[in-house]
């Protein structure tokens, strides 16, 4: 597998200040070369056979945002200073460290969001599907041991838990996803994975 790799800001706004957790953009060179430049919303999708029942289980996190809550793909906005500075108490310290404009390519937003959201290391490794406002991309952990690991987010502002779910369970109406697209976007992630 050949990759590129480098590092990444992540800022994690606490109680008191903002935060940088080591983490490096790890990209297929291919998906850099094309996507290198393209800023967009963006995020993972993250899949695990299960190794009691053999199936295709996604990696999603439950979200809560006032009143918008439900399960997702680990995925946000890209930073850059002008949604940083959005944020409020981030304003203050990223004004005093990055005087400077900036903007992250969408791959290192889905890396950097999934790691924020998960904890867990990826490889963003090719386009799945582009909507008209998310870019979602298939990632698999730098450590392949994370798959059987409990998954638990770094930045619990707004993701308050984790779990795998088969494309079944994802796409019960007792599964309250917060995007309906989703729903969508799963199955044509299990029918590649299968066709794998």
């Amino acid at each position: 597998m050949s990759f590129l790799t480098f590092p990444l800001v992540s800022l994690i706004v606490g109680t008191a200040a903002a935060s940088s957790p080591n983490h490096a953009c790890r990209v297929m060179k291919p998906t850099l070369q094309q996507f290198a430049t393209v800023e967009n919303n963006a995020g993972c999708v993250i899949h695990r056979i299960d190794p009691k029942t053999s199936e295709v289980e996604f990696l999603l996190v439950y979200v809560e945002k006032g009143d918008d809550k439900g399960w997702s793909l680990p995925g946000g906005k890209p930073a850059t200073k002008k949604n940083d500075v959005k944020e409020g108490p981030i304003a203050q310290a990223l004004a005093a460290r990055v005087p400077y404009d900036y903007s992250e390519p969408a791959v290192c937003t889905a890396s950097r969001e999934t790691f924020e959201e998960t904890g867990m290391e990826v490889v963003v490794e090719e386009l799945i599907e582009q909507q008209e406002k998310f870019l979602v991309f298939k990632c698999s952990p730098v450590d392949p041991g994370d798959v059987l690991e409990d998954i638990k987010a770094i930045d619990t502002r707004e993701v308050h838990k984790t779990t795998w779910a088969t494309l079944k369970q994802a796409q019960a109406a007792e599964f309250p996803l917060r995007f309906v697209s989703d729903r969508a976007l799963l199955q044509k992630a299990h029918e590649r994975i299968v066709r794998e």
